[in-house]
């Protein structure tokens, strides 16, 4: 369901597998939102795809995290920069970043895996994305459950604000 929420509000989703033999003796799936991935095509197949999360923001340092999928690896990287900059590298450090715990390195800042398999599969909402189908990126992703009525929603939501001001309004001069 938590997919199938993010896929129709964002027109896609990524489902990742990931593995904690601490927590389960399986893969474990999850889901990764459209909007914090970027993703790389070809013949209308996921090449690669790099997830990214923010750490923290400190003083207008920004680190962020980017999770890289490619085939037969997964890799790992932390970088300091600004809000509108990627930035440096910076060494992968899980006791600074606890979100990071838990991360198995094969070597340098990556993860193997075997036979080149990809560890995240994109699932779109709805093809073809119209808006975007010159777009190189963008006619490989699905479409939003919402996509060409944003203007109803914006005066559905105007009315339902006047609305409710006038109930607040009414209630305010009735006299006892």
């Amino acid at each position: 369901p938590e997919a199938a929420h993010a896929a129709a509000g964002l027109g896609g989703t990524y489902l990742r597998a990931t593995w904690d033999k601490s927590l389960a003796d399986h893969v474990l799936l999850d889901n990764l939102h459209a909007d914090h991935a970027l993703p790389e095509w070809s013949h209308r197949r996921l090449k690669s795809v790099t997830f990214w999360e923010q750490l923290a923001d400190v003083n207008g340092t920004v680190t962020r995290y980017l999770e890289t999928h490619e085939p037969g690896r997964i890799r790992h990287r932390v970088y300091e920069g600004t809000k509108d900059k990627l930035g440096r590298l910076v060494p992968l450090d899980p006791q600074s970043f606890p979100q990071l715990a838990g991360i198995e390195l094969t070597r340098e800042d990556y993860f193997e895996l075997p036979d080149g398999l990809m560890g995240v599969v994109y699932v779109p909402n709805r093809r073809p994305a119209p808006f975007w189908r010159n777009d190189p990126i963008g006619k490989h992703l699905g479409v939003a459950d919402v996509a060409g009525i944003e203007s109803l929603l914006s005066d559905i939501d105007e009315t339902w604000n006047v609305w409710m001001r006038e109930l607040r309004l009414g209630k305010a001069r009735v006299m006892v």
